[in-house]
């Protein structure tokens, strides 16, 4: 059975922007495309069906939360204004509509590209964790990514207050796990799998507390480091090590068989005669 597609948001007047067109809709909140005399920015509503107080007020904390917010990598605050009954609005930067998921459908990228934007996610994360403030929804319709691989991570509204050095933002760690898990997209690795289950279910003394611990874990991956998350065995983390001076150890190999070829080339090649006028 076919169910038809609930009927699109009026598009509401938005005193120096003219709307163009919708661009999506969640549960609460409805957003558009709209141009000023500059640009092309979004604008985020409450949907009008279903405002109320508490809405009105959610989306007004989570354009104070935006304010405190100066990243790259999450969505610019361009302005909030008010509508003529008094409802806000927040204007955002436009930056495309490409999510996640179907970035990765379009791209099917490489692992080593995937792992790239998984550092701006977790970069963006611990930039809004450093002021104060949890994501608290972070999900792949929640992170858009451009066609120069660059994220933005949208969607504060369920936003969380941290005490920064106390609070273990554990709902983002959970999250950025899950976010680890879509981009490895069982490439096999099981370092990275070691990642995300300490990620996901943690356990007494070896949940991460901080996003910066899950990003770094990473980053050994990505450098081939030893990985603590997967072992921290001596003959592991010697293996890892070894394999990382590779090239090293084979140039050195190299150098060592060239000069011992070199002395048994000298060794074997016959002494020269002597001339006969020498020998009277």
């Amino acid at each position: 059975m076919n169910i038809p597609a609930p009927p699109p948001d009026a598009r509401p007047d938005v005193p120096g922007y003219r709307i163009e067109r919708q661009l999506g809709s969640g549960a609460n909140a409805a957003v558009f495309l709209a141009l000023d005399r500059q640009q092309q920015v979004a604008v985020k509503i409450v949907r009008p069906r279903i405002a109320d107080k508490h809405l009105h007020d959610r989306l007004r904390d989570e354009v104070a939360v935006l304010r405190r917010l100066q990243h790259p990598a999450i969505i610019r605050l361009v302005d909030s204004v008010e509508l003529a009954d008094g409802q806000p609005a927040a204007i955002l930067e436009y930056v495309g509509e490409t999510d996640l998921r179907s970035w990765l459908k379009r791209e099917r990228p490489g692992l080593k590209r995937r792992l790239r934007l998984f550092a701006q996610i977790a970069d963006a994360l611990s930039h809004a964790h450093a002021r104060g403030v949890q994501h608290g929804d972070l999900a792949a319709s929640n992170i858009l990514v451009d066609g120069d691989d660059r994220v933005t991570v949208i969607d504060f509204s369920l936003s969380r207050a941290l005490r920064p050095g106390h609070d273990i933002p554990r709902a983002d760690i959970f999250a950025l796990g899950g976010m680890l898990d879509l981009l490895e997209q069982d490439a096999g690795k099981p370092e990275l799998r070691a990642i995300i289950e300490r990620a996901r279910s943690g356990g007494e003394g070896l949940e991460f507390t901080r996003i910066e611990a899950l990003a770094q874990e990473v980053l050994r991956f990505r450098k081939g480091k030893p990985v603590d998350s997967y072992s921290t065995r001596f003959f592991y983390r010697l293996r890892k090590h070894l394999w990382r001076l590779k090239w090293w150890l084979l140039g050195l190999a190299a150098l060592v068989f060239a000069s011992e070829g070199l002395a048994l080339l000298e060794a074997l090649s016959p002494a020269p005669e002597t001339p006969v006028s020498a020998r009277r």
